[in-house]
């Protein structure tokens, strides 16, 4: 015990000595012989200069390098000055070299990377190449690189039990190898990566995927993509014989925003999914097929490439349908190789077939396919792509939350959402989205959503919840939006009243912060008299916590929330009195305005709630009630309902995050009768909960045992309210609105 305190002692003295010395270059340099750097590697602009070393050396050293562009002394004095290096201009490729420093028997480096006049190119018209099977032969295939062929490294790999790869170089700005005649009646696949590696560590990489035809010289039936998808079952079809298909790519692989990445628990998220996806588009625009290739290595594929795929070996498979009114049909192709494809030739984006569509106009065929909507915007003007709490998100480490939709809605009347993966990386970069209306291009998917929509059709597989709309938008790259800015510089619509937030709680009216400024909303109930607090005569609405910050995320918005005192959000505190449902009023006038379109948009959440209340004798965390209704008056007496919505509850931590819950507040578009509510000197319009009262808690989506109370606090929020009128005229069409975005069964209006 003794020698343990005796250690505790010095160990203390000497951290006291340390703390006290002035200035640190002022300590004592023990005798011995050792060596210290500050910095290892440096890394320097391409024009000449000179660069001070510091060394921390016990006594003096040598300093030598075998580089001819860099000059050092040959020896330098004991401390900490270290040593002086010039370096010459560098007028080629990257280049490092290494300072060697010693000591005795001591010796250690440094590493000195300087940037080059000439950036490393390497790159091939095609990184496909398909060589005869029935003979053996030489290929030799045009590289557009100013590399020497010592800098390049290659690697080689061929399928099958015979190596019928070999002789692999690089020569005259060629890549060269041979091959053996495929004895096989099929085809089969090789690959061949020629890399370069600079200074930096920067890679540059073209990895050609190498197809041999059979020993016919086939590479199997050439099927049209209708003809290839007449194959496929809703349980999976594996190709066992040589078919070859062709299309455009349309996916772009690069911006993390193809493929919907696999939620595999509601702590897991496959992320490689938006790696491997690659949209098919067939080569006169009729239709989509989602290929999904085995490895992300194996999507080697730009948006716009024309390729053609020998895919035996991998599965077709039919999408499911329960009910043909809101399941589509659609196509997907999984276990792809990259050495499956046979020919590819870059057209870029310009040869992408055009389509040009209202949202109403979409077809299951348009499903995987490159598609430009018209007169199309973003409703809801606040927040960026994905305005969600990154607390759930890879954007801090955690996986809970793979993507996010937003509303878009078009001049005649259709709505739908439009898809962002948090793997996109330009999802939350610190530009406001564009609020006018214009051209909005991407790739139409089908994909559920159970954070939005939750046992939303009869079935007791959860895999099949989340139908929230039969068609969904995904961008892929920044260039998709052609918006206007503002709704200044362009828009089909104008906003009759909008709330984006509010100044203070308890009031005893909110006003629009935009349109009609007298435009304001309400409450069904109010603090009564008998409150002394000064809440009497006033509504039950509090600030809440928004999470529409638009980012760059930093140290004050980690998670990207917006606090609740800034009032960017609000929620009501009761939701049910005296066993009947509580709302919000909306009360505004139209007069004077005529139009033939008008829509609400309302992005709400779910809180939970402590409750007294037991289940089990265990007690609950309750929310909001799970159904809402929107409804019109011209009375404020009388009421009609025109849409029903769900709601979903906030993500939580504890216990864990469900997947029916959502990381940001839902947007819905409902669809108003313009014909009803235009030129009216007073209007009407409430959001009001189902009569049955349905809510779930943490660990149930619906909790049949819970019973509201006469008198609950069962927050719910909102953080957008908007509603709008087109000021210019849809075209002449047939496409009158779109589909119904929450698609869930209609709920019996019983009270």
């Amino acid at each position: 015990m003794r020698m343990i305190r005796k250690i505790a002692v010095l160990g203390a003295a000497t951290l006291m000595a340390l703390s006290c010395a002035k200035d640190i270059n002022q300590r004592t340099i023990h005798e011995g012989s050792g060596l210290g750097f500050p910095q290892k590697v440096y890394d320097l602009d391409a024009q000449a200069g000179q660069l001070a070393i510091p060394v921390i050396a016990t006594k003096e050293f040598t300093v030598s390098s075998d580089a001819s562009w860099i000059t050092v002394p040959q020896t330098a004095p004991a401390g900490r000055e270290g040593f002086l290096a010039r370096y010459s201009a560098n007028t080629s490729l990257p280049r490092a070299a290494q300072v060697i420093v010693a000591i005795d028997e001591h010796r250690d480096t440094v590493t000195l990377r300087q940037h080059g006049a000439i950036a490393p190119e390497l790159s091939a018209k095609s990184n496909v190449i398909a060589v005869k099977g029935s003979a053996s032969g030489k290929c030799e295939v045009p590289l557009q690189t100013n590399l020497q062929a010592g800098d390049l490294a290659l690697t080689w790999d061929s399928e099958g039990s015979e190596s019928w790869i070999d002789g692999v170089k690089v020569e005259g700005g060629k890549l060269i190898f041979n091959y053996k005649a495929n004895p096989l009646s099929h085809t089969r696949h090789g690959s061949i990566n020629v890399s370069y590696t600079d200074a930096f560590g920067n890679l540059l990489l073209i990895p050609f995927q190498v197809n041999q035809l059979s020993n016919a010289d086939s590479a199997g039936e050439s099927l049209s993509l209708q003809e290839f998808c007449a194959l496929a079952t809703e349980e999976g079809t594996e190709i066992e014989n040589d078919v070859v298909i062709e299309g455009i790519v349309v996916s772009d692989k690069e911006n993390g925003n193809c493929g919907d990445n696999t939620q595999l628990s509601v702590t897991s998220i496959d992320y490689s999914v938006c790696k491997r996806t690659i949209y098919l588009e067939a080569l006169d625009g009729s239709m989509g097929i989602c290929l999904l290739t085995k490895t992300a290595e194996d999507n080697v594929f730009a948006q716009g490439d024309r390729v053609k795929w020998s895919i035996r070996g991998a599965v077709l498979q039919k999408s499911r349908v329960i009910d043909p009114e809101t399941d589509p049909v659609y196509y997907t192709l999984s276990g792809v190789k990259g050495n499956m494809a046979i020919e590819s030739e870059s057209l870029g984006r310009e040869g992408i077939p055009v389509k040009e569509k209202y949202i109403g106009a979409i077809t299951d065929e348009d499903i995987f396919t490159y598609v430009t909507l018209k007169d199309c915007e973003l409703p809801i003007r606040k927040g960026p792509l994905t305005p969600v709490s990154e607390t759930f998100t890879n954007g801090t480490g955690v996986d809970k939350v793979a993507k996010f939709g937003i509303l878009l809605h078009d001049i005649c009347g259709g709505s739908m959402y439009l898809y962002t993966n948090t793997t996109c990386p330009y999802r939350r970069d610190g530009s406001v989205l564009p609020q006018g209306s214009g051209k909005l291009s991407g790739v139409v998917v089908h994909e559920l959503y159970p954070r939005f929509s939750y046992q939303d059709n009869s079935s007791l597989d959860a895999d099949t919840w989340g139908n929230i709309g039969r068609y969904q938008l995904r961008h892929t790259t920044k260039d998709d939006f052609r918006l206007a800015q503002t709704m200044e510089e362009g828009s089909f619509s104008a906003i009759l009243c909008e709330w984006t937030s509010i100044a203070e709680k308890n009031q005893l009216r909110y006003y629009a912060t935009a349109g009609d400024q007298n435009a304001y909303f309400d409450y069904s109930f109010v603090y009564p008299d008998s409150y002394t607090d000064g809440r009497a005569g006033t509504l039950p609405i509090n600030k809440m916590a928004d999470y529409s910050y638009l980012g760059p995320l930093d140290s004050e918005h980690p998670d990207g929330k917006i606090a609740s005192d800034e009032g960017q959000a609000w929620s009501t505190n009761l939701t049910v009195r005296d066993g009947s449902p509580m709302y919000t009023s909306f009360v505004f006038s139209t007069a004077g305005i005529s139009s033939t379109r008008m829509s609400m948009q309302i992005s709400s959440m779910n809180y939970f709630y402590s409750s007294t209340q037991k289940i089990g004798g265990v007690p609950m965390y309750l929310e909001g009630p799970r159904y809402w209704w929107v409804e019109y008056s011209l009375d404020g007496k009388e009421w009609t309902p025109v849409a029903k919505y769900s709601l979903p509850e906030f993500c939580q931590t504890t216990p864990i995050t469900q997947l029916w819950q959502t990381a940001g507040y839902k947007p819905v578009n409902v669809p108003l009768p313009a014909s009803k509510l235009l030129g009216k000197e007073k209007v009407w319009i409430r959001i009001i909960p189902d009569a049955e009262m349905q809510t779930g808690s943490q660990t149930a989506y619906l909790e049949p045992a819970i019973v509201y109370p006469n008198s609950g606090s069962f927050p719910t929020a909102w953080n957008y309210i908007g509603i709008r009128y087109n000021t210019v005229d849809p075209p002449a069409t047939e496409f009158d609105g779109g589909s119904d975005i929450d698609g869930m069964e209609p709920i019996d209006y019983n009270w």
